[in-house]
């Protein structure tokens, strides 16, 4: 029974090959593509029978070779860029493995000509960017600074730039750290810092070169922000390692505004901002304060802060605009305690009672600018700054393990 399960099987499985073999296709279509009637042969023209998956490319002679293929009825079609389509209806028969041969010289006379084709339009629009890569630029409206609680500068940059903004030093924002772009610098010495198109870090400063004071920014005047995520650049000068952020201030505030807040260790801070604007000149003036306590003894804080800024027009295209910032804080540090108190929990130890610091600056600009239609812009600016700063910091004494025995250091 087995055997003859199988022998039925493999009969037909034969009989099934065969009739397959009767119905495949063996014609091949063949022909040459020409020039109108110059009879110089045209290649890379593409051969297509429509409504079938059966297509090839002219060779340099002309000569192109499709299938096998079923018998029937096609469309022949040959298309190349530059010319007019041309199509014609063949038969292919069924008769064995004929090979059918379309002489397409006398049918192509005049249809393969030469005609500019007309592609459709590609529209491509950028955003524009004067000196940098808008991919790599953020710009924070005013509405969303409005919008962001922040104690300060830093940390309103922190809250809307998405950029790491930490404490460190003996004074709160007296050295906040900023990275961007993996630079984990001290006291933000990679990241330049600009207000109105004026850099704002230091050259010289006890924490090093190009330190960024954030306090000397008055936060209630901030309009816009722009944070430019990239290499050194000449636009920005020193300090860019890791990029740069430019904070554009108010020009006019309508009214008087006022404000204040309070928390813990006796905390608060309040502030004014007021401002004007006429037909020729408008402008913005700010006061703001700071005090707290702290949560350690001798570890008070005091900032007071003033921001000013003056627009006048001469023109429609022509203007001058000034500003000024300034502040004076002065801070008690309780110091440093080591380990073995950290470890007792004694977080009452005052290293030194004189220990702390103070510090005091200000910063002046004034702009020219002209401004000619949409392309041109011309702006001089000319700016001074001046600052005084005094640090006295008790190290722990750890008999020369760490920080060496207690000392003053100024």
């Amino acid at each position: 029974m087995r055997v003859s399960i199988g022998f039925a099987a493999a009969l037909l499985l034969w009989a099934s090959a065969t009739a397959l073999a009767q119905n495949a296709p063996t014609v091949r279509v063949t022909g040459t593509c020409w020039i109108g009637s110059t009879k110089v042969p045209l290649g890379g023209v593409t051969v297509q029978l429509l409504q079938t998956p059966y297509a090839t490319v002219s060779d340099h002679d002309g000569h192109f070779f499709l299938g096998p293929v079923p018998a029937g009825q096609y469309v022949l079609e040959a298309r190349e860029i530059g010319y007019l389509p041309y199509r014609q209806t063949v038969q292919v028969g069924a008769t064995g493995t004929l090979n059918v041969a379309l002489e397409l010289i006398a049918q192509r006379t005049d249809t393969l000509t030469r005609t500019p084709v007309e592609l459709e339009a590609i529209t491509i629009t950028a955003a524009p960017a004067a000196h940098e890569n808008a991919a790599t630029t953020i710009t924070i409206p005013p509405l969303v600074i409005t919008q962001t609680p922040s104690l300060n500068t830093s940390d309103l940059l922190r809250q809307t730039a998405g950029i790491e903004v930490h404490q460190q030093g003996q004074g709160p924002g007296f050295a906040s750290d900023a990275s961007m772009r993996g630079f984990s610098s001290d006291h933000s010495t990679d990241m330049a810092l600009w207000v109105d198109g004026v850099p704002i870090n230091e050259p010289v400063n006890g924490h090093a070169e190009g330190y960024n004071d954030w306090t000397l920014v008055f936060p209630q005047a901030i309009e816009a922000v722009d944070v430019i995520k990239g290499p050194t650049s000449p636009v920005y000068g020193n300090f860019a390692m890791a990029g740069a952020i430019n904070m554009r201030t108010l020009d006019h505030v309508h009214g008087l505004e006022l404000w204040g807040s309070g928390g813990a260790y006796d905390r608060f801070e309040g502030g004014a901002l007021t401002g004007w604007q006429n037909l020729h000149n408008h402008g913005v003036l700010g006061i703001r304060g700071e005090s707290q306590n702290g949560w350690r003894p001798n570890s008070d804080y005091k900032i007071g802060q003033f921001h000013g800024r003056f627009v006048q027009d001469f023109s429609s295209s022509a203007s001058l605009d000034a500003g000024v910032e300034f502040y004076g804080t002065d801070w008690h540090s309780p110091g440093f305690l080591s380990d073995s108190q950290f470890q007792a929990r004694d977080y009452d130890v005052v290293a030194n009672p004189t220990d702390g610091g103070f510090k005091r600056r200000a910063q002046e600009r004034v702009s020219l600018r002209v401004v000619g239609g949409q392309s041109f812009l011309w702006r001089t600016t000319a700016y001074a700054t001046q600052g005084r700063w005094q640090l006295c910091l008790t190290t722990p004494p750890e008999g020369g393990v760490s920080e060496g025995t207690g000392s003053q250091t100024e």
